[in-house]
This record gives C-alpha cells, sequence and structure tokens, in this order.
C-alpha cells in the first residue's frame, strides 16, 4: 500500500520479522541480493540503511583460520603450567 508521499509506505511483516523493501527503492541505493543493510533502533523506531562500503569484520578462508589456529597454539609445558593453576584455584 503506498502512502500519499512516494518516499513513505505501508509494509506487512511476514514470518520472523521478514520485511521486503519496494523494489524502487532496493534500485535507488544500489541494493541487490546478498547487500548488507545496517538496521538500528532509534527510540520506537527503526532505521534501515544500506552498509557503509566498509564493514566492521571481514570473512577468513578455512586455510587461514587453520594457519590462526596453529600460531595460537601453546607449548605441552605451558599447558600443563596452566592446568596446574587452574586445578590449585578450584
Amino acid at each position: 500500500m503506498k502512502s500519499a508521499a512516494s518516499q513513505q509506505e505501508w509494509l506487512k511483516m511476514l514470518d520472523k520479522g521478514m520485511i521486503t523493501l519496494p523494489k524502487a527503492w532496493r534500485s535507488a541505493l544500489g541494493l541487490t541480493k546478498g547487500s548488507l543493510i545496517k538496521a538500528q533502533k532509534q527510540g520506537d523506531k527503526v532505521v534501515i540503511e544500506p552498509a557503509e562500503n566498509k564493514v566492521p569484520y571481514r570473512l577468513y578462508s578455512d586455510k587461514e583460520i587453520k594457519k590462526f589456529l596453529e600460531e595460537d597454539k601453546i607449548s605441552p609445558k605451558l599447558s600443563q603450567k596452566i592446568d596446574a593453576i587452574i586445578k590449585a584455584r578450584s
């Protein structure tokens, strides 16, 4: 349902809180399937906007994660020391 103003529409909420943004809005904002969108609750309003070009995280490949885990390993000796400290505190 469109209201008198072209920048306002009534949207129906579907299962799990899903809504559909009008196609004209998506096109005007350059939103396509898979686009990241930022939603923010401001008082009793919800503001939805396209995410900035840079998001505060990045995706890592399985190879990168494996490397991180290898670099993060501690020696067996240090592991035993930590286990002893934890056991002593419990």
